[in-house]
């Protein structure tokens, strides 16, 4: 099914289209200490907003959870009635620490790319953490793609290593 706004938007010509989000917009709830500019096309909110939006990063965002939830469950991966794996915060932390060392001993640095062309799993979890530590931008690749499809993706991004799966090789 394709999203809304992109069917709308070949119905529509782009000022209807803008009519349309302006009178949405209208109908939202207002902050009281928020001025609202709506002008030409474009409506946008200048002031405080509720709540307040904090400057962090995936990593902050998520050392700050292990500090405070170490020992809690993180992650709980079953196959049928059999946990496959059980991390708490603390012992994920410190398993992503050990990943990011690892890519960066392999070369990767802050702004590189890495491609990422595996299923739903535990280690691709890790690999988000451990990118997101050291500024690497992950490059998902979708595990449906062919060889083609796949080189096509990596040549795209210009990604500088891949993590696979055996079983995708």
């Amino acid at each position: 099914a394709q999203p809304a706004f992109s069917f709308m938007r070949r119905l529509l010509p782009v000022r209807a289209l803008s009519l349309a989000c302006h009178r949405e917009f209208s109908t939202f709830p207002r902050d009281a200490g928020a001025t609202y500019l709506v002008g030409g096309n474009l409506a946008h909110v200048v002031g405080p907003k509720t709540p307040e939006l904090k400057q962090d990063t995936v990593w902050g965002v998520f050392e700050r959870a292990a500090s405070d939830y170490g020992s809690h469950d993180a992650l709980r991966v079953c196959e049928g009635a059999k946990i496959k794996v059980h991390w708490s915060y603390s012992e994920l932390q410190r398993n992503a620490i050990a990943l990011a060392n690892g890519l960066h001993l392999r070369g990767l640095r802050k702004g590189d790319r890495l491609g990422v062309w595996l299923p739903n799993c535990s280690e691709w979890l890790l690999l988000q953490l451990a990118t997101a530590k050291l500024g690497i931008i992950l490059v998902n690749i979708n595990p449906a793609y062919r060889l083609l499809e796949m080189e096509y993706a990596l040549n795209l991004v210009e990604c500088r290593a891949l993590v696979m799966t055996l079983t995708l090789a």
